[in-house]
């Protein structure tokens, strides 16, 4: 990063946007946790859901990636209903 805070060289770059993919793909792992852990009734689940739900809909999140938050969270819901039914066969 050059002193004015710029961005200097492509390596660089490529630093900050694994970064925010990284972050995003925590959030999105902690998404569907605590999906699963809803499921089972955990009271600390719905608060820490909401957590996220914010962090999805943020600005913040618009920064760090363009793909739609609305279709991460529907995708992750999906996966977490699927292996609640496979659970219950």
């Amino acid at each position: 990063m050059t002193p004015n805070g710029c961005v200097s060289d492509r390596n660089e770059l490529d630093g900050y946007q694994l970064l925010a993919n990284a972050i995003v793909t925590s959030a999105a792992r902690d998404y569907k946790r605590t999906l699963r852990s809803l499921k089972r009734g955990s009271d600390y689940a719905p608060l820490h859901l909401r957590s996220l739900e914010r962090f999805f809909n943020s600005a913040w999140y618009r920064l760090l990636t363009r793909v739609d938050s609305k279709y991460i969270m529907e995708r992750i819901k999906q996966e977490v209903d699927h292996e609640t039914d496979m659970e219950q066969e």
